[in-house]
């Protein structure tokens, strides 16, 4: 699924002749530590569980994922943007977070 929203999705709108609108996303924040390694850029499934007192959204990784492992997707709200220059997330630091109704 991941795949297909971030490179099948632009290419049948290239296809079609449509407008390819960059991947951006909202700026989040992480609402427990979300571990990642460095070197290498992740999509992972997480969802939104409240506010911040700026307003943001706070986002949580669902669960373990991997490819074989759908009920995290299933659970999730959008996709983690984590880069490959970052490492360990920290509570209250501003992640990337791509809601799955901006993807679509």
């Amino acid at each position: 699924m991941v795949t297909a929203l971030l490179f099948g999705r632009p290419l049948i709108n290239a296809l079609s002749g449509s407008s390819i609108a960059p991947l951006e996303g909202e700026w989040s924040v992480a609402a427990e530590r979300i571990r990642h390694r460095i070197g290498r850029r992740e999509f992972a499934p997480g969802h939104v569980v409240g506010l911040d007192a700026e307003g943001r959204r706070q986002i949580v990784k669902s669960g373990r994922s991997g490819s074989a492992s759908l009920l995290p997707l299933v659970l999730a709200d959008g996709l983690i943007d984590l880069t490959a220059q970052g490492a360990d997330v920290d509570t209250g630091s501003p992640v990337r977070f791509h809601p799955f109704g901006t993807l679509m």
